[in-house]
């Protein structure tokens, strides 16, 4: 978090869902990532810190999702719980036909 602070830039945290619907484990993260930066947050990223802020620890909330892709994952889920293990920040570049195009500060 601190190299997207250090950039002095706006941060848009984006949410993937699945099928075109959105995820409670999309929104745990993205309510999460909001509530680290402690920036002014957008109305938008309301919803998602209520929803991050419901749950005590984001292995609770990522079982709470309900995926089905997730079933009998329990330790790929805890693993996937883990926070703040990387010093990467992912950054949008732009896109490439219907694809994102990701770059990553260090």
């Amino acid at each position: 978090m601190s190299a997207a602070r250090a950039r002095g830039e706006d941060v848009a945290v984006v949410c993937a869902g699945v099928e075109g619907e959105r995820t409670l484990d999309d929104a745990y993260c993205a309510g999460r990532i909001a509530e680290l930066l402690n920036g002014e947050q957008a109305e938008s990223a309301d919803e998602a810190l209520a929803i991050s802020r419901s749950f005590s620890n984001a292995q609770e909330a990522l079982e709470a999702s309900g995926n089905p892709r997730q079933r009998d994952l329990g330790e790929d889920i805890a693993w996937c719980a883990r926070e703040s293990v990387y010093a990467v920040v992912p950054t949008f570049a732009g896109t490439r036909g219907p694809a994102a195009e990701v770059v990553v500060l260090t």
